[in-house]
């Protein structure tokens, strides 16, 4: 039971360094992109979806 409560200090450190490097990949991905320009279209979308949205949001 000892060797358990030993290994958990490592395994959070683990957790830590995982979490921290894929946020530096995700923070790296998302710079070396280019943003696509707004799409505005007069009275919404269409669809189903697009028109709930837009009551929703409007």
């Amino acid at each position: 039971m000892a060797l358990f409560f030993e290994a958990l200090p490592a395994y959070f450190h683990l957790q830590l360094v995982m979490n921290d490097l894929f946020s530096r990949f995700v923070n790296w991905l998302s710079n070396s992109g280019q943003d696509r320009p707004t799409l505005n279209k007069t009275g919404g979308g269409q669809d189903f979806f697009s028109k709930m949205m837009n009551s929703i949001s409007g």
